[in-house]
Protein backbone atom coordinates (compact mmCIF):
# COMPACT_ATOMS: atom_id res chain seq x y z
CA UNK A 1 0.00 0.00 0.00
CA UNK A 2 0.75 3.65 -0.47
CA UNK A 3 0.07 6.10 2.04
CA UNK A 4 0.70 9.52 1.73
CA UNK A 5 0.30 12.67 4.23
CA UNK A 6 -2.44 15.20 3.22
CA UNK A 7 -3.80 17.62 5.09
CA UNK A 8 -6.99 19.44 4.04
CA UNK A 9 -8.47 22.39 6.22
CA UNK A 10 -11.74 23.89 5.43
CA UNK A 11 -13.12 26.77 7.43
CA UNK A 12 -16.96 25.21 8.10
CA UNK A 13 -19.70 28.12 7.45
CA UNK A 14 -22.49 26.35 9.43
CA UNK A 15 -24.69 29.28 8.55
CA UNK A 16 -25.10 28.20 5.33
CA UNK A 17 -27.36 24.75 4.84
CA UNK A 18 -25.26 24.55 1.57
CA UNK A 19 -21.66 23.98 2.90
CA UNK A 20 -23.41 21.43 5.96
CA UNK A 21 -22.48 18.37 4.38
CA UNK A 22 -18.90 19.03 3.92
CA UNK A 23 -16.43 16.28 4.91
CA UNK A 24 -13.20 17.55 6.49
CA UNK A 25 -10.64 15.18 6.22
CA UNK A 26 -6.98 14.45 7.56
CA UNK A 27 -4.77 12.08 6.79
CA UNK A 28 -1.61 12.32 9.46
CA UNK A 29 1.28 9.90 11.04
CA UNK A 30 0.47 11.11 14.10
CA UNK A 31 -2.59 11.67 16.72
CA UNK A 32 -4.09 15.01 15.88
CA UNK A 33 -4.65 16.75 20.00
CA UNK A 34 -5.67 19.99 19.06
CA UNK A 35 -9.20 18.50 17.59
CA UNK A 36 -12.32 18.23 19.66
CA UNK A 37 -12.96 14.37 19.85
CA UNK A 38 -17.02 15.78 19.60
CA UNK A 39 -15.63 16.93 15.61
CA UNK A 40 -14.20 13.32 15.14
CA UNK A 41 -16.42 11.51 13.20
CA UNK A 42 -13.92 8.10 12.64
CA UNK A 43 -10.21 7.34 13.37
CA UNK A 44 -8.87 5.29 10.23
CA UNK A 45 -5.54 3.66 11.19
CA UNK A 46 -3.11 1.62 9.19
CA UNK A 47 -4.53 -1.39 10.26
CA UNK A 48 -7.96 -0.43 8.78
CA UNK A 49 -6.45 0.81 5.39
CA UNK A 50 -5.04 -2.76 5.31
CA UNK A 51 -8.23 -4.71 6.32
CA UNK A 52 -10.03 -2.43 3.70
CA UNK A 53 -7.07 -3.08 1.00
CA UNK A 54 -7.08 -6.71 1.52
CA UNK A 55 -11.09 -6.64 1.52
CA UNK A 56 -10.45 -5.18 -2.46
CA UNK A 57 -7.89 -7.70 -3.02
CA UNK A 58 -10.13 -10.43 -1.68
CA UNK A 59 -13.16 -9.29 -3.75
CA UNK A 60 -11.85 -8.70 -6.77
CA UNK A 61 -8.03 -9.63 -6.48
CA UNK A 62 -9.29 -12.94 -9.14
CA UNK A 63 -11.15 -11.04 -11.23
CA UNK A 64 -8.71 -8.94 -13.18
CA UNK A 65 -7.04 -11.78 -14.53
CA UNK A 66 -10.61 -12.55 -16.51
CA UNK A 67 -11.42 -9.76 -17.63
CA UNK A 68 -7.80 -9.49 -19.33
CA UNK A 69 -8.22 -12.80 -20.65
CA UNK A 70 -12.09 -11.40 -21.70
CA UNK A 71 -10.71 -8.31 -23.12
CA UNK A 72 -8.44 -9.47 -25.73
CA UNK A 73 -10.78 -12.13 -26.63
CA UNK A 74 -13.29 -9.26 -27.13
CA UNK A 75 -10.36 -7.39 -28.97
CA UNK A 76 -8.88 -9.63 -31.38
CA UNK A 77 -12.69 -11.01 -32.49
CA UNK A 78 -13.42 -7.63 -32.88
CA UNK A 79 -10.47 -6.91 -35.37
CA UNK A 80 -10.88 -10.12 -36.61
CA UNK A 81 -14.21 -9.23 -38.30
CA UNK A 82 -13.27 -5.47 -38.98
CA UNK A 83 -10.12 -6.66 -41.26
CA UNK A 84 -12.44 -9.88 -42.62
CA UNK A 85 -15.05 -6.92 -43.42
CA UNK A 86 -12.18 -4.30 -45.14
CA UNK A 87 -11.18 -7.65 -46.95
CA UNK A 88 -13.90 -8.73 -48.37
CA UNK A 89 -15.19 -5.51 -49.69
CA UNK A 90 -12.53 -5.17 -51.46
CA UNK A 91 -12.11 -8.60 -53.06
CA UNK A 92 -12.14 -7.43 -56.42
CA UNK A 93 -9.94 -4.71 -56.07
CA UNK A 94 -7.33 -7.33 -54.17
CA UNK A 95 -7.88 -9.83 -57.34
CA UNK A 96 -6.48 -6.81 -59.94
CA UNK A 97 -3.70 -6.26 -57.73
CA UNK A 98 -3.00 -10.00 -57.79
CA UNK A 99 -3.62 -9.95 -61.80
CA UNK A 100 -1.03 -6.70 -62.06
CA UNK A 101 1.83 -8.91 -60.52
CA UNK A 102 1.57 -8.32 -56.62
CA UNK A 103 2.11 -10.70 -54.22
CA UNK A 104 -0.58 -12.01 -52.07
CA UNK A 105 1.58 -10.29 -49.02
CA UNK A 106 2.04 -7.09 -50.81
CA UNK A 107 -2.12 -6.73 -51.69
CA UNK A 108 -2.80 -7.62 -48.33
CA UNK A 109 -0.01 -5.08 -47.00
CA UNK A 110 -1.35 -2.18 -49.39
CA UNK A 111 -4.99 -3.25 -47.25
CA UNK A 112 -3.88 -3.43 -43.54
CA UNK A 113 -1.53 -0.26 -43.09
CA UNK A 114 -4.43 2.00 -43.22
CA UNK A 115 -6.21 0.09 -40.99
CA UNK A 116 -3.00 -0.26 -38.90
CA UNK A 117 -2.96 4.08 -38.73
CA UNK A 118 -6.26 3.58 -37.67
CA UNK A 119 -5.79 1.21 -35.00
CA UNK A 120 -2.72 3.25 -33.88
CA UNK A 121 -4.58 6.37 -33.73
CA UNK A 122 -7.34 4.94 -32.16
CA UNK A 123 -5.07 3.26 -29.57
CA UNK A 124 -3.26 6.41 -28.80
CA UNK A 125 -6.82 8.24 -28.31
CA UNK A 126 -8.80 5.43 -26.29
CA UNK A 127 -6.45 4.77 -23.61
CA UNK A 128 -6.13 7.99 -22.43
CA UNK A 129 -9.85 8.39 -22.22
CA UNK A 130 -10.65 5.16 -20.48
CA UNK A 131 -7.50 6.16 -18.01
CA UNK A 132 -9.77 9.18 -16.79
CA UNK A 133 -12.86 7.50 -17.12
CA UNK A 134 -11.64 4.55 -14.74
CA UNK A 135 -9.85 7.25 -12.48
CA UNK A 136 -13.79 8.68 -12.38
CA UNK A 137 -15.39 5.37 -11.45
CA UNK A 138 -12.71 4.15 -8.81
CA UNK A 139 -12.81 7.85 -6.77
CA UNK A 140 -16.85 7.30 -7.09
CA UNK A 141 -16.37 3.53 -5.76
CA UNK A 142 -14.01 4.99 -2.82
CA UNK A 143 -16.79 7.21 -1.66
CA UNK A 144 -18.67 4.22 -0.39
CA UNK A 145 -15.64 2.26 1.74
CA UNK A 146 -14.73 3.69 4.86
CA UNK A 147 -11.28 4.92 4.02
CA UNK A 148 -9.39 6.13 1.31
CA UNK A 149 -7.13 4.30 -1.67
CA UNK A 150 -5.39 6.73 -3.68
CA UNK A 151 -5.50 5.22 -7.41
CA UNK A 152 -2.22 4.64 -8.65
CA UNK A 153 -1.86 3.25 -12.03
CA UNK A 154 1.74 1.07 -12.83
CA UNK A 155 4.12 3.41 -15.38
CA UNK A 156 4.48 0.05 -17.31
CA UNK A 157 0.31 -0.64 -17.40
CA UNK A 158 -0.39 2.24 -20.32
CA UNK A 159 2.94 1.31 -22.60
CA UNK A 160 1.85 -2.13 -22.16
CA UNK A 161 -2.08 -1.80 -22.93
CA UNK A 162 -0.73 -0.20 -26.14
CA UNK A 163 1.66 -2.93 -27.11
CA UNK A 164 -1.25 -5.87 -26.56
CA UNK A 165 -3.57 -3.63 -28.78
CA UNK A 166 -0.92 -3.54 -31.49
CA UNK A 167 0.30 -7.32 -30.94
CA UNK A 168 -3.14 -8.35 -31.13
CA UNK A 169 -3.91 -6.52 -34.65
CA UNK A 170 -0.47 -7.90 -35.54
CA UNK A 171 -1.47 -11.36 -34.97
CA UNK A 172 -5.54 -10.64 -36.97
CA UNK A 173 -3.83 -8.95 -40.28
CA UNK A 174 -1.39 -12.25 -40.69
CA UNK A 175 -4.56 -14.45 -40.29
CA UNK A 176 -6.24 -12.27 -42.75
CA UNK A 177 -3.34 -13.17 -45.47
CA UNK A 178 -4.97 -16.09 -45.44
CA UNK A 179 -8.16 -14.84 -46.46
CA UNK A 180 -6.31 -12.78 -49.33
CA UNK A 181 -4.59 -15.62 -50.78
CA UNK A 182 -8.32 -17.40 -51.25
CA UNK A 183 -9.52 -14.50 -53.65
CA UNK A 184 -9.00 -15.69 -57.05
CA UNK A 185 -7.66 -13.46 -59.85
CA UNK A 186 -10.76 -14.49 -61.99
CA UNK A 187 -13.17 -12.50 -59.23
CA UNK A 188 -11.74 -8.99 -60.69
CA UNK A 189 -12.50 -10.07 -64.31
CA UNK A 190 -16.40 -11.12 -63.38
CA UNK A 191 -17.02 -7.82 -61.73
CA UNK A 192 -15.69 -6.41 -65.16
CA UNK A 193 -18.73 -8.01 -67.45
Amino acid sequence: LRYSNLCISVVPISASPLFQSLKHGYFTNEKLTDIDEAEVATVITQADQTVMADQLEDSMGRMFPLFSAFSVSIYLLMMYLLTKMIIDRNAESISMLKILGYTNEEAARIFTRATLAVVVIALLVSLPISYYLIKLIYYAMMQEYPGWLTFWLAPWIMPAMFAMGLGCYLIVSALQLKNVRRIPMASALRGQE
